[in-house]
């Protein structure tokens, strides 16, 4: 999982960055490591034959839980990391020997504490670079944009899909209805299949909306639903069903594009993504600072989630590619206007150019 990847930080030494032979290199890089390793083992050897003689099992554990704590302890010391990182790590370590200590075992403990530590050095040998580089492993990556360049740390990242419905992309569909050309809108579906799945590779959180109101549209302004041509407006039935209305045909997301299981689905009845729904919150238990958006319309719901999101605090990359309206024109000045005066709404970017930072991510992993 993402969340292990701070665990190869702390094995990289104060001078990782000076020109050392190759082979020396990979020694020193996990010597830190190897030396609490070597302490927790002998300590643990030790605590062996304190098991023998004291049979009393509160007094048997000491020994196992000392060497453990001081290994700890001496690790967290010599490379300061999140305490968060440390203590999670420390209770998937120490759990299967809690567990054997319940179960009446003597000697499980220390045994489980030999295992652990190796297990230990070899995940973070794994997790670092080949041998003979130096480069920490980081989530961090750089993504060519406008005004400037972007860095983004995926794993506080996540990419929105704006309503990518059958209902603006397909003929019938309430896009059509109002007299528009949806082919327009068809041709970012393959670049942003391309994106969608490299996100996905990436481990990305991935989050779909769709503009639709309830069956009995208490939801739907009457200034909203007066737009349009009679007998096509959201609510009337269309070739897909109720036109925008959830539960129907047209409101689902083109089967190109279909979420995956687990993959969060946020209906809402406005333009923007953060109208009258709960996207705030879970960006926020999820850890999400930057968003990769991208979707229909350019200049009504993504703009509108852009800017929304801006005034929340997140940083927003839109995806020029993957977003599209059925004016040209209306989507080249929506993008201009987001990048514009240094980034007032957030960066802009080429589909192209966000895969290529995932894969140089996923590369350094």
């Amino acid at each position: 999982m993402r969340e292990t990847n701070a665990v190869s930080a702390v094995i990289a030494p104060a001078h990782a960055g000076r020109a050392i032979a190759p082979g020396l290199a990979a020694v020193w890089s996990v010597s830190p490591c190897a030396l609490l390793w070597g302490g927790g083992c002998l300590l643990s050897i030790a605590s062996v034959g304190w098991s023998e003689v004291r049979p009393d099992p509160q007094l048997r554990s000491l020994p196992v839980l000392w060497a453990a704590n001081a290994t700890w302890a001496g690790f967290f010391l010599a490379n300061p990391t999140s305490p968060a990182v440390i203590q999670e790590m420390r209770l998937q370590l120490l759990q299967p020997a809690a567990e054997a200590r319940e179960k009446g075992a003597t000697k499980t403990g220390a045994g489980w504490h030999m295992v652990c530590w190796p297990g230990l050095l070899v995940a973070c040998a794994q997790r670092g670079q080949a041998p003979g580089s130096t480069t920490l492993m980081s989530s961090v990556t750089t993504i060519q944009a406008q005004p400037t360049p972007v860095t983004v740390d995926l794993d506080k990242c996540a990419l929105v899909i704006i309503d990518m419905q059958r209902d603006f992309l397909e003929p019938g569909g309430f896009g059509e209805a109002l007299g528009n050309d949806v082919s327009r809108l068809r041709q970012i579906v393959a670049p942003l299949r391309r994106l969608l799945g490299a996100t996905r590779a990436a481990g990305l959180t991935v989050i779909h909306t769709r503009e639709g109101h309830r069956p009995d549209m208490t939801d739907a302004p009457r200034a909203k639903v007066e737009r349009g041509a009679p007998r096509m407006r959201i609510g009337d039935r269309g070739p897909m069903g109720r036109i925008l209305i959830r539960g129907e045909a047209g409101h689902d997301i083109i089967p190109e594009l279909a979420p995956l299981e687990g993959e969060p689905v946020l209906d809402k009845p406005g333009k923007g993504a953060f109208y009258q729904t709960d996207l705030d919150l879970m960006l926020r238990k999820r850890g999400i600072e930057t968003l990769l958006v991208c979707g229909v319309t350019t200049e009504v719901c993504v703009h509108t989630t852009v800017r929304e999101a801006n005034d929340r605090g997140y940083c927003c990359v839109v995806v020029a590619d993957c977003c599209a309206s059925y004016f040209p024109e209306f989507h080249d000045v929506g993008l201009r206007m987001i990048s514009a005066q240094g980034g007032i709404f957030g960066w802009v970017a080429q589909a192209g150019d966000v895969v290529e930072g995932l894969g140089r991510s996923a590369a350094g992993r």
